[in-house]
Formats: structure tokens, C-alpha cells, sequence
């Protein structure tokens, strides 16, 4: 299978290979929440949803969830299926070829728009959260935006970034772009030397350039050129090239010290985040095809704002993994996606003494942003939470011994737990197979995980049973694993919420800070409409 060179050709081809996959849409759509209602009702099955009309836009088709899985990943790399996804992904990014520019008839200048033609309102920019944009009242956010720029120290380097991006005006956007990206610095060169820094912002491309501007690296055109058909196309108001089959782009330059309070959003952690670098753009032209797709990824912990965000550093920490370690030893990592990569589960087939505890220090040093909970486990099993805990409340849990506790690390600002200067604790913790299966007890307040002798006990408030006890907030359900994970791994701060006990029983409290923290919600009669929609 050969991967298709745009977005348009990709939804097709899957579309009619994987049918099943698809949940298409034709009545119209409500920009306003309604994409995210859908999103969220169907998200257990995790379906690309593709809608077909769009209310108050008719020229207009919008897809979303797109990159949801790492399944379609593969497929967009032209893979059968996900197992040599990582493997395949490190031999992408040392694939380069030189691109082609060509501005005969490209797609992406079907439709020209400039000076007072300029209206970012004409594009169906979705609002998805009820908190979104609260600061100012502009709620629309374009979350597919990928930033093309040059650097201004180095001006044959081009990069695309991913940037959070809120309509303003007819003409100009607010947005945010992490502080340790490319784009950051390119911003802050071109402000230093007194210079407007062209952008370009495309939306709607082929989804390998998704994941390339998902892998903090530059000169993802040569890398995308090598892997599809992709020819590109100059710019109308700059030097800047773009796909030429690209769906819709945005040129601009950003505005020197020009500062916009844009957010709150919901950001991958799966809470409303009010950081912003507060950045503005104002636009020059909008390129689109006739007929084009918007692509909407979904804000806050989706599976695809999760995905896109980690998969390329999965990939590179695998192999890393691989190489650097002790070879034969058989490792598997998983990294739950709920988890937003604050946790890593995995297991070592061969063990050797210390090697499960060395394993846990590379992960997290090679994830130093994120890697905040690593469990190890000495023996080959199911990288499970609930597996990996049950063993964990058969040895017991020894502070220093198999559970190990860094205070003061540097991290990522954006994870809840974290102290305004950017540290967190990280904990490893080491379990050895148990032999024995373990089965799954509700009773009232309490959800038991028994084996053998031994209970790990998720509850609402700490239980004075269980070798394990996970304690969370009362809007967790004690049965849903997933929640566990999401309140483990984003309320949780392991140098201060860690109880042990001398019999070997251990206490993780993710009940401290809650009342802090905004989830971000839907306004509840679109949900019910949509909800009925689906029946």
C-alpha cells in the first residue's frame, strides 16, 4: 500500500479500506460544540469522524479525530498495521529528499482571498469547550494549525511547529507555542533583530506532516517529500512553501511585542490551562481549495492530541531503549494514552540484578519533560496497571528497596502536580510476577483487585485494607481503570502523596489538589442532542 500525498486522498483510500473505522456524518454540523459532542460520545470506539455539511459554511467539510489511533498512523505511512510502527517511524526521520516547488495550478490557490476579503470567520473554526477562550470571549480555536517558518538566524532552515490558535478579528489571531520549540526561537530571533516573521499556518495536509511537526525536529519538508508525492507550492504574500495540495492556508506575520491573553484551553493533560506565550499574527491572505476539509483536532486528553503529541518520542525512547541497554533482555514499554505519557509501564523478559531500576532511570531521563511514574516489571506479563499493581501488593512496596523516590526534578509547567518553577518528584517502582491471577471485587466505596493474599484497593478515601491504595477523588469512577490512571498520572506528586507502611503497604493519595483543577466541560442540551442523534 503506497500512502496517498493528501489529506483529501487519504480520508478516501481509508474510507474504503477500513469502512469500519469511519463514522460519517451527513447531516449538518454546529461548529459550536457539536464536532467535540460527537467526539466525546463515540470516544471508546475511537472512530475518524468525517462530516460532510457543515452548518454556516456549505463550501465546506470537517474531519476530526483523524490521527486517533496509532493504527491510522500506520496507515498513513502506507503500513499494513501498527507493529513495526515505532520501527518504522526512526527510519522516516533519517530519510530525506530534496522537495519540489512548482506553482502551476496548485490546489491550495483554487481560492485567493486578500485585503478586505480577509475573514478568518468564513472558516468553520470550532468552539469546543464551554471554558474555551473564557479570558477575552473568543472561544474558536484552530487546533490543526501547523506553523511554517524560516529562522532567521538560518533562513534555509524551514520548520513547521504545532501552535493553539484563537481567532480575534477577521484579520489577525492570538496564539501559543511551547517555549522550548523551534518556532519560540525563531519568534524571539526575529524580535531581536527587529523583524516581522512571516508564517504560514496549513490546515488540512497529509498526515505525515502531522507527525513530522509532531517530532521536534526542522526541515520536515524533505523527510515528508521522501515518504509521499508531495510537491509544494510559493507562498501569494511571502517566501514561504506550502503543500500544494493543502486544504486551507493562512499567511501572516506575527507582530512584535504585541501581547493578547488568549486561553483558557483544554490542553493534553485533560484540564483547562490558562498559560499562554499570548502571542498575535495579523494575516495577510487565505489560501484554500475550492471545496476544502477543515481538520479539527480535538483539544484537551483525545486520543489524537495525545497521540500526535507523543508517538514520535515513543518511537525514539523504544529504540533508544534497545540500544543502550544490555541487549536480549526482552523489553516492552507501554505508555497508557489517558496517561498523557506521565506514566510508563513495562517489562523486562530476561531481568538482571538492578537491571528493572536502570531501566526505569533511562525512561525517565529520556522523557524528561513528561516521565513522572515508571513501573518495571522483573518477568514477562500484560503491561497492565492492574497487573503490574496486583504483583506489586504481593511483594509489598519498600521505600528504597523495589519504590524509589527523586524529589526536585525539571519537568513539563503544564503537569498539574508540578511546583510553578517547573519540578516534580519521579518515582520508579519495581514488581516481580506473582504467578498468581487476580480478580476484580466492587463493593460499596471501594474497588478490591484480589490476589492470593494480597488486595490493592482503589477507593475515595484511604482504606485501612489492601496492600495497594490508590486513593482518588470522589468524580473518579472507582471501576473505570483509565480514570485511575488519569488522576495517578496528572494529581499526583510522588515526593509528597506516597505513604509506606513497615509491612510493605503503600498509600497513593491523588485526593491533594483537585479542587484546583478545571475539567473542561459541554454545555449538557448538546449532549442530549447529540446523544439522541446517535440512537
Amino acid at each position: 500500500m503506497n500512502p496517498t500525498s493528501s489529506l483529501a486522498d487519504f480520508l478516501e483510500q481509508y474510507r474504503q479500506e477500513r469502512p469500519e473505522d469511519v463514522f460519517l456524518v451527513d447531516e449538518e454540523v454546529d461548529v459550536e460544540y457539536e464536532p467535540t459532542a460527537y467526539y466525546k460520545l463515540l470516544e471508546e470506539k475511537n472512530p475518524l469522524i468525517w462530516f460532510s455539511k457543515v452548518k454556516g459554511h456549505p463550501d465546506f467539510q470537517l474531519v476530526t479525530n483523524v490521527m486517533g489511533s496509532r493504527a491510522r498512523m500506520a496507515f498513513a505511512l502506507g503500513l499494513e498495521c501498527d507493529a513495526k510502527l515505532y520501527e518504522t517511524w526512526n527510519e522516516v526521520l533519517n530519510s530525506k529528499r530534496e522537495i519540489k516547488i512548482s506553482d502551476e495550478s496548485p490546489p491550495i490557490k483554487e481560492r485567493v482571498f486578500q485585503g478586505k476579503d480577509i475573514d478568518l470567520y468564513s472558516l468553520p473554526v470550532v468552539k469546543h469547550y464551554s471554558g474555551d477562550g473564557s479570558h477575552t470571549g473568543f472561544g474558536r480555536y484552530i487546533t490543526a494549525g501547523l506553523a511554517v517558518a524560516r529562522d532567521p538566524l538560518s533562513p534555509e532552515t524551514i520548520n513547521m511547529s504545532f501552535t493553539r490558535i484563537q481567532v480575534i478579528d477577521k484579520d489577525k489571531y492570538a496564539f501559543d507555542m511551547g517555549s522550548r520549540s523551534h518556532f519560540w526561537r525563531y519568534v524571539q530571533s526575529a524580535k531581536q533583530k527587529g523583524d516581522l516573521l512571516q508564517v504560514s499556518v496549513v490546515l488540512g495536509a497529509h498526515p505525515v506532516f502531522y507527525l513530522l511537526a509532531a517530532s521536534f525536529i526542522e526541515n520536515e519538508y524533505s523527510i515528508a517529500a521522501k515518504l509521499i508525492d508531495a510537491i509544494f507550492t510559493n507562498g501569494v504574500t511571502n517566501h514561504l512553501p506550502v503543500p500544494s495540495e493543502a486544504e486551507i492556508v493562512i499567511e501572516a506575520e506575527v507582530i512584535p511585542n504585541d501581547y493578547y491573553h488568549e486561553g483558557p484551553c483544554g490542553e493534553f493533560t485533560g484540564y483547562m490551562a490558562a498559560r499562554t506565550t499570548g502571542s498575535v499574527a495579523k494575516v495577510n491572505a487565505i489560501l484554500r481549495k475550492g471545496r476544502p476539509i477543515y481538520y479539527d483536532i480535538q483539544p484537551s486528553n483525545s486520543n489524537e492530541h495525545v497521540g500526535l503529541f507523543t508517538m514520535p518520542r515513543d518511537a525514539a525512547i523504544s529504540r533508544a531503549i534497545t540500544e543502550f541497554l544490555p541487549p536480549g533482555a526482552g523489553y516492552k514499554i507501554e505508555w497508557p494514552p489517558i496517561s498523557a505519557n506521565f506514566l510508563a509501564l513495562c517489562s523486562i523478559k530476561r531481568p538482571e540484578p538492578g537491571l528493572a531500576k536502570q531501566v526505569g532511570l533511562v525512561l525517565l531521563a529520556l522523557n524528561p519533560l513528561l516521565s513522572k511514574i515508571v513501573i518495571v516489571n522483573e518477568g514477562e506479563c500484560e503491561l497492565d496497571l492492574e497487573r503490574l499493581l496486583a504483583n506489586l501488593s504481593v511483594s509489598g512496596a519498600r521505600d528504597r528497596v523495589n519504590v524509589d523516590i527523586i524529589s526536585d526534578v525539571f519537568c513539563i509547567r503544564l503537569d498539574p502536580s508540578s511546583t510553578p518553577q517547573g519540578t516534580n518528584g519521579k518515582m520508579i517502582v519495581v514488581t516481580k510476577n506473582s504467578g498468581l491471577e487476580y480478580r476484580k471485587v466492587v463493593k460499596k466505596g471501594a474497588v478490591k483487585l484480589v490476589c492470593g493474599n494480597s488486595e490493592v484497593v482503589f477507593s475515595h478515601k484511604k482504606a485501612n485494607i489492601g496492600k495497594v491504595n490508590i486513593v482518588v477523588d470522589a468524580d473518579i469512577d472507582l471501576e473505570n481503570t483509565n480514570q485511575i490512571i488519569w488522576a495517578l498520572s496528572t494529581r499526583f506528586r510522588p515526593d509528597q502523596d506516597v505513604e509506606f507502611a513497615e509491612d510493605g503497604k503503600i498509600v497513593l493519595d491523588t485526593t491533594r489538589m483537585t479542587e484546583k483543577l478545571e475539567v473542561p466541560s459541554l454545555p449538557q442540551d448538546v449532549i442530549e442532542r447529540i446523544s439522541h442523534k446517535l440512537l
